[in-house]
């Protein structure tokens, strides 16, 4: 064969070195560009996938944030309006149930980016049952704004060595801009 005498050894070896270097030379011009758009086609089916779920993820979302929306517009007012609807609110609740109008101050606000929350602070004196029911009544009842904290404390008169009960609430709304 092509005036050469090989022996079946070489031969052999011969032709394994020559299909690796087929197999070599085979994969850098063709199978490494079929592996390569492979993976891009698992990549591409995987980006379909969830791309054709996007329509409910997004449907979804927005329920959510309608929701989240409807339930922060539940807390919306007008700062002015709210003030004093609270204030009738809480004077008309106390003269009804014995209680003291401590200290109503001006309210507090906050700025966030689209929209401002307004802190009202009401403190009232009384017993532990009908301040319950006062704090019961702002947050079930008339629901002018969402108690962000109620703190109770115990006082002791020192002129009467009288101890009474006052409670501190503070109501937030929010006003949208």
């Amino acid at each position: 064969m092509f005036g050469l005498d090989l022996t079946y050894r070489r031969k052999n070896l011969l032709i394994f070195i020559g299909f690796l270097l087929f197999m070599v030379l085979g994969y850098f011009l063709s199978f490494s560009k079929t592996i390569q758009l492979y993976n891009e086609n698992e990549v591409l089916e995987n980006n379909l996938a969830e791309a054709s779920v996007a329509p409910s993820i997004i449907l979804k979302s927005k329920e959510e944030l309608r929701v989240l929306d409807q339930y922060l517009r539940a807390y919306a007012f007008d700062s002015l309006i709210n003030q004093e609807l609270l204030l009738a609110e809480v004077s008309d609740f106390c003269m009804k149930n014995n209680l003291i109008i401590y200290s109503f101050p001006h309210h507090t606000s906050q700025e966030k980016k689209n929209f401002v929350i307004h802190t009202n602070v009401i403190e009232a004196k009384g017993s532990y049952k009908n301040l319950l029911n006062l704090v019961y009544y702002l947050e079930q009842e008339i629901k002018i704004g969402r108690i962000s904290s109620v703190k109770f404390e115990r006082f002791l008169e020192k002129k009467t060595k009288k101890a009474y009960l006052t409670v501190k609430i503070y109501v937030q709304s929010i006003q949208f801009n």
